[in-house]
């Protein structure tokens, strides 16, 4: 058993008996015998002297104000239930995988503002702004087209899912890509330029021929709608905005070798039940 000596005993009874015992402060979270020495009190009540420069102190506390949501940027200010503290302002917690980057909870991996960023998401974590690029994995990457979903009527149906949703769950799920979607028709015109739709195939390693065009600039209430039972249910309309009239719908060929797409091909009503016709749905990132 450690013993004090005699002369330390007495130094520390005068000090107490003249009013300026000093005690050990623990930094903020800290508990047990706090042996990491973190301030002293200096004898008087809520006056603390921190030894770390980073600290500040608070209510006979020694804080990191950056990061406790008690005293949040300052020792008058703490965070509303359910935030937390980033760099001394009070942020939404955000949820597994995600991080709070300029107030915002966002994706390191998919994020192109923050990609491939970690910690407070500032100076060296805040990650690389891809500009107009792709964030993929959490780095920054021209690639747009990544793979072909196998064919489908015009009524999506991937994983028992009907439309877009069941779509991009499936490209994300088979890809491996957080942030995968459905290709629109410009974004196939960069994957043509880039050179990434030569010899396409899809997702069950078949030539791909024909796409379904994305068009979200088609007017919702004209869909097409499925008339086949066994695909859905009668009159059950598209999930997605490529039918411009009745049952019209819209598509691009490919020409596999040079990896050029046709113009878009719009089916007019007239042509009988375009939704029935199985074609590929293309994954972007």
């Amino acid at each position: 058993m450690n013993m004090l000596k005699l002369p330390t005993l007495l130094a520390l009874t005068l000090a107490c008996g003249l009013g300026a015992c000093t005690q050990t402060i623990c930094q903020d979270g800290q508990g047990g015998d706090c042996s990491d020495l973190q301030g002293t009190d200096g004898g008087g009540g809520d006056e603390v002297r921190c030894d770390d420069p980073n600290l500040t102190s608070c209510e006979a506390r020694c804080v990191d104000t950056d990061i406790s949501p008690d005293f949040c940027g300052s020792c008058d200010n703490s965070c509303d239930e359910g935030q937390g503290c980033s760099a001394g302002s009070c942020v939404d917690v955000c949820e597994s995988g995600q991080l709070n980057c300029g107030g915002e909870c966002i994706d390191p991996k998919t994020n192109a503002d923050f990609c491939g960023a970690s910690g407070t998401c500032t100076g060296t974590n805040a990650g690389t702004d891809c500009g107009e690029n792709q964030c993929s994995a959490g780095t920054c990457t021209t690639q747009r087209y990544i793979g072909s979903l196998t064919p489908s009527t015009g009524l999506w149906n991937y994983g028992g899912t009907i439309g877009v949703p069941g779509a991009e769950t499936a490209c994300q799920t088979l890809y491996n890509e957080p942030g995968a979607k459905v290709c629109s028709f410009a974004e196939l015109l960069e994957a043509q330029a880039n050179g990434e739709l030569i010899n396409a195939v899809d997702s069950d390693n078949n030539p791909v021929t024909e796409w379904w065009i994305l068009d979200p600039t088609q007017n919702v209430a004209r869909q097409c709608t499925n008339t086949d039972v066994g695909n859905g249910g009668a009159n059950v309309p598209w999930s997605y905005q490529t039918a411009h009239i009745g049952q019209g719908a819209r598509f691009v060929s490919l020409t596999a070798v040079s990896g050029s797409v046709s113009q878009v091909v719009d089916i007019p009503s007239t042509s009988g039940n375009a939704c029935d016709v199985a074609r590929n749905v293309p994954c972007c990132l």
